[in-house]
């Protein structure tokens, strides 16, 4: 056993505060679970037989700094505008829909490469025995239906057990 791994009361309480609010009983059951399968997890991590699979759609609604939603808007209304363009001077119109289509898509290429960066920097915390943290940030983004675990063996998705990624079986959590 990992002499970092931290009980099960401090994983919960710092799992709960990564979330941002308190823990429901569904996500107790699912903390624990990946409690107890920690070193399965480290391990699958290290040897690569397990893969953490990110909606970044959803990350980036929770972490704000990850989101590009701004700029993703200034291309719709760009595009918006040169669309009422087509109308005024058919010129400026379907400029403005080129930048606004350009400006869209480089926002959200953007939002992708920062959600795959934070999906790798994840794993290679998850990889290093000496930090605890990237756990319990794994165990938020799960139990926020963010996270995604698979392996050869199953995949696990919230509301499932972790767990069901090395079993293959397909549980769910219930009350």
């Amino acid at each position: 056993m990992d002499s970092s791994k931290p009980t099960i009361m401090e994983f919960s309480s710092r799992t709960a505060e990564k979330f941002g609010k308190p823990l429901n009983q569904k996500a107790v059951v699912a903390v624990k679970d990946v409690h107890r399968f920690w070193d399965d997890i480290r391990s699958g991590i290290k040897a690569k037989t397990l893969s953490v699979a990110l909606n970044h759609a959803s990350l980036a609604h929770k972490y704000r700094e990850h989101s590009r939603q701004k700029l993703q808007g200034a291309g719709f209304f760009l595009a918006v505008l040169g669309l009422a363009g087509l109308f005024v001077q058919w010129q400026f119109g379907v400029a403005g829909i080129l930048l606004g289509g350009l400006v869209f898509f480089v926002a959200k290429k953007s939002q992708d490469q920062t959600s795959r960066r934070f999906a790798s920097q994840l794993v290679e915390d998850l990889a290093d025995p000496s930090k605890t943290e990237a756990m319990e940030v794994l165990a938020s983004l799960y139990i926020s239906g963010i996270l995604t675990l698979e392996s050869e063996t199953g995949k696990a998705h919230w509301p499932q057990y972790p767990s069901d990624v090395f079993t293959g079986e397909t549980r769910f959590i219930a009350y």
